[in-house]
């Protein structure tokens, strides 16, 4: 047979060379052997792969008839990944074509990271091919895995809801980075962010500081408060941003009860303290601390403070309670400052000065605080 001649003389090469050449024929007759071909292709593949690649590469620069588009689309359902390695920029610009005839090639990093500016037409093939859930998911997470942007709209109208979790999950991990096409992306699916963190049995600081870049704590707020209950509640030391967050959803809970005050005032009183609140993270305290005079409006820590004050007076805060939420001395002492210079809760501060007077609650530096001046 021709192609054992073939290959005793000139090896897998001379094998590959034959077929490239039956390629071009547009004899009918031709039709009639080529399951034989398609064998042909696939033992080629087997016996020496890289002569496999190189007749695809030569197929997809040639003009192909019947018979070679059908050789072709056999020795693509053959390829892997990584083979695609070996293409260069004029093969590269047919991926989609070759993606369409085998999708599993999708699932693999490797493909990614050589789409470059093609991932938008590439997910486009994607999305109108009738894959299962799993097989979206494996290629999601190839995407993810390549570290290689891609065109995020695209890759969310492909993916859907799981892509966007699978997104979420990335970014908060470190995997890839929240940029501007995320972070426009996620600001339209918010209710998905959402359903994120409530999928989340306890959500890490990470995937709260996520949360609060593309959430506001204005909208849907019971729903956040279970969620940063639920990631802050034992979390240890947090950054001001989740803290400022969350004490944002505290004061709209109204209750100096919400666990929320304990581990969120203190962060954000020092951050506010230190000027490291952010703008939109004093946005979401402003109308919880309101400005108290047109010449104090810049004291965001007095403002806070008065805030929380109200609120101690308000509820008839336990001396426990307030040393729980207010830790810091200098906090405690501007508290207990903005309870004086309100006639209206000035009684309920000599009650706490009362409590802490021959107390152990709380810190010895917490009730000198208090008591200063009294």
């Amino acid at each position: 047979m021709v192609f054992e001649r073939a290959n005793t003389e000139s090896g897998a090469s001379g094998r590959r060379e034959i077929l490239q050449d039956i390629c071009g024929y547009r004899d009918n007759d031709i039709d009639s052997i080529a399951a034989m071909l398609e064998g042909q292709t696939r033992r080629l593949f087997e016996d020496a792969r890289t002569e496999g690649v190189r007749l695809v590469i030569a197929l997809l620069s040639d003009e192909l008839t019947a018979i070679g588009e059908r050789m072709l689309r056999a020795a693509v359902l053959l390829l892997e990944a990584s083979d695609l390695e070996s293409f260069d920029d004029a093969q590269l610009r047919f991926l989609p074509t070759i993606v369409g005839a085998n999708h599993h090639l999708a699932s693999s990093p490797v493909l990614w990271g050589l789409v470059g500016s093609r991932s938008e037409e590439l997910l486009g093939q994607l999305e109108s091919m009738n894959l299962n859930d799993e097989e979206r998911s494996a290629i999601a997470d190839a995407i993810l895995s390549s570290g290689r942007d891609v065109a995020v709209e695209a890759f969310v109208r492909f993916g859907g809801k799981a892509a966007v979790f699978q997104g979420l999950s990335a970014i908060a991990s470190g995997q890839i980075h929240l940029s501007w096409p995320w972070r426009s992306v996620l600001g339209s699916q918010r209710d998905t962010v959402i359903e994120w963190l409530e999928s989340l049995s306890t959500p890490s600081l990470d995937d709260l500081e996520l949360g609060s870049r593309v959430l506001t704590p204005k909208v849907t707020r019971s729903r956040l408060v279970t969620v940063w209950k639920a990631g802050t509640v034992d979390a240890g030391p947090i950054a001001s941003r989740i803290a400022a967050f969350g004490l944002s959803l505290a004061f709209w809970e109204h209750s100096v009860n919400s666990p929320l005050f304990a581990v969120c005032f203190q962060p954000t009183y020092d951050a506010a303290g230190n000027s490291r609140l952010e703008y939109d993270e004093w946005e979401w305290m402003r109308e919880y601390a309101p400005s108290l005079s047109y010449w104090r409006d810049w004291d965001r820590c007095e403002r806070l403070a008065k805030a929380i004050a109200r609120l101690f007076a308000e509820e008839n805060a336990s001396l426990e309670t307030v040393f729980g939420i207010v830790h810091s001395p200098q906090a405690v002492k501007k508290v207990a400052d903005m309870l004086d210079d309100d006639r209206n809760t000035c009684s309920y501060l000599k009650t706490l000065r009362k409590s802490a007077e021959f107390s152990s609650i709380g810190s010895h530096e917490q009730r000198t605080a208090l008591l200063k001046g009294w």
